[in-house]
């Protein structure tokens, strides 16, 4: 249970990292 926990975490950060990147660029075009 705690492991797939540590898993689920760091999918959501590589995510966010994602989403921030994405966001980013958007801006830049801006």
């Amino acid at each position: 249970m705690i492991i797939f926990t540590q898993t689920r975490i760091r999918s959501n950060q590589i995510a966010a990292k994602i989403l921030l990147c994405i966001v980013g660029q958007l801006f830049k075009r801006m």
